[in-house]
């Protein structure tokens, strides 16, 4: 069965926002320097899920538009952002490619995780239509890098087993994004930049993570995931004997400037 994205991440919404790893602090300062953002700014995040970027960037600028076609992801990021007392964000279902978002309104347009789901000439050029002039779209994922290690590929393994559309290889298949950028016209080459850092979770914690992903959490039946649950239990018990899983990441930014 297929599902639209909305539904897709509607279902997954507790899940991601409990277990997703968050971005390292050096790589949020960095965003916030490069878009050289203050109390004046205005920005957006679109694809914003459950807020990791929003609710960082409403710390430091005026306003923050949330961007999501998954309401209740868009719910679940009101809730933090009252607990956290953020009300400075502003939240719209709405498509990537057609926010609403006024006309070279914003001094920065934040897709993390998210352009993969999107028509990408379309998002360009909303991005685009929002920002003002030489402002910065920041497009930022995190990215595993210890996808050699045996448990990792003994996973990957199991994916495969009960989920056959599944390819295997990187978690966002992000080879084409620069040449999309690139190819729009309507920004400057994008430069590429990595912060890497390290995710421990209990094992428990790392296959609610793994019931996060898309292609897992509703691309598995409903028969086979007890199935995947319990196999990827016995591998991360066997590779992490202490309890603590390991994971390495990166997070990815390929910034580009729109162009006059």
């Amino acid at each position: 069965m297929l599902f639209d994205n909305k539904t897709i991440f509607n279902a997954l919404a507790e899940q991601y926002n409990a277990y997703r790893p968050h971005y390292p602090p050096q790589a949020l300062l960095f965003l916030v320097t490069l878009g050289e953002l203050d109390r004046t700014s205005d920005v957006a995040d679109i694809g914003t899920g459950t807020g990791r970027i929003a609710l960082e960037l409403a710390k430091y600028v005026r306003l923050v538009y949330a961007v999501d076609t998954a309401n209740v992801m868009l719910d679940q990021l009101q809730i933090t952002a009252e607990e956290e007392g953020l009300s400075n964000i502003r939240t719209i279902e709405a498509p990537g490619e057609a926010t609403g978002l006024q006309s070279e309104s914003l001094d920065l347009v934040s897709l993390a995780q998210a352009f993969h789901w999107m028509d990408k000439p379309s998002a360009l050029k909303e991005a685009s239509r929002i920002l003002k002039p030489e402002k910065s779209l920041v497009l930022l994922w995190n990215q595993v890098t210890n996808t050699k290690d045996d448990y990792y590929s003994e996973i990957v393994g199991l994916i495969k087993k009960y989920n056959p559309h599944y390819k295997g290889g990187a978690d966002i298949l992000s080879a084409d994004f620069a040449d999309h950028i690139n190819a729009s016209h309507l920004f400057s080459p994008p430069e590429r930049y990595t912060f890497s850092f390290e995710a421990i979770y209990s094992p428990e914690n790392y296959i609610g993570f793994l019931l996060s992903k898309s292609y897992i959490g509703v691309g598995i039946g409903s028969s086979d995931l007890p199935h995947f649950i319990e196999g990827s239990y016995l591998v991360l018990k066997d590779a992490f004997p202490d309890g603590n899983v390991v994971e390495k990441y990166e997070t990815v930014m390929l910034a580009a400037r729109k162009k006059d």
